[in-house]
């Protein structure tokens, strides 16, 4: 079965990962416990969305520290 991981899952991906897990482990671990969601289309849209979104937050963080790296770099403290 696919779903979509609503939460970090050790072992198995981050959140927003579209994952192909067995039946039992879904059924009985995962979704009771709202660490994931059944993989249907819309929702798969919503995840792609939701990667995306968290890739430009990181590309953001990543380019702002470069610039603050560049700033105090060679400067005494």
């Amino acid at each position: 079965m696919k779903v979509i991981l609503l939460a970090d899952v050790k072992g198995l991906g981050k959140a927003g990962d579209i994952k192909e897990v067995k039946s039992g482990y879904g059924f009985n671990y995962l979704l009771p416990e709202s660490l994931a969601d059944l993989a249907t289309p819309g929702a798969i849209k919503q995840a792609e969305r939701f990667i995306a979104r968290r890739q430009q937050e990181h590309t953001a963080v990543v380019e702002s520290t470069k610039t603050l790296a560049a700033t105090v770099k060679g400067k005494q403290v």
